[in-house]
């Protein structure tokens, strides 16, 4: 049994491995009203095979779509992060003309001061990754943790084509 816990197996599997099969599809359901319960189901499955007391609600899971020039994103918003690499957002972006995925996700950091106890202050830091059917790119520092600066930051990389 894996000791990840349920918000990274949802966010870092589940979501993701979905999101490059079948991302495409995610604006529309979104749009029809039909990927919250969709995602509900996902949050559901991704804890099923830990103890009770690591399974954690699916309150704040939420979606939202932001249309650009290029491309559409899909934001999913999750449960607020605990752990580092933990994701407060996910995104998937769906290119107009090429239909090609990506999937991002915004990650609560470690922070390595905290940790060595040179600070008091956990911090809000973020790490932003990107996943494609081919690649994994490690964007480095996020914004901080708002749904309007991770769709921007999501945008003007996707916009990009990097």
């Amino acid at each position: 049994m894996s000791s990840a816990s349920q918000h990274y197996t949802f966010a870092h599997q589940r979501l993701r491995d979905t999101a490059l099969r079948q991302g495409a599809q995610l604006p529309g359901l979104i749009e029809a009203g039909l990927a919250q319960g969709v995602l509900q189901e996902e949050w559901a499955l991704a804890g099923q095979h830990l103890p009770a007391t690591r399974r954690r609600p699916a309150t704040g899971l939420s979606t939202s779509l932001r249309e650009a020039v290029s491309h559409r994103i899909a934001l999913i918003a999750l449960p607020e992060p605990h752990e580092a690499m933990e994701a407060y957002f996910c995104a998937v972006t769906v290119d107009r003309d090429t239909q090609q995925i990506r999937y991002f996700a915004l990650d609560k950091a470690l922070d390595l001061g905290a940790l060595l106890a040179l600070s008091g202050d956990a911090g809000t830091g973020t790490e932003l990754s990107e996943w494609t059917r081919d690649l994994h790119v490690n964007w480095g520092p996020g914004p901080r943790p708002d749904l309007n600066e991770f769709a921007a930051r999501v945008d003007q990389i996707a916009t990009r084509g990097s």
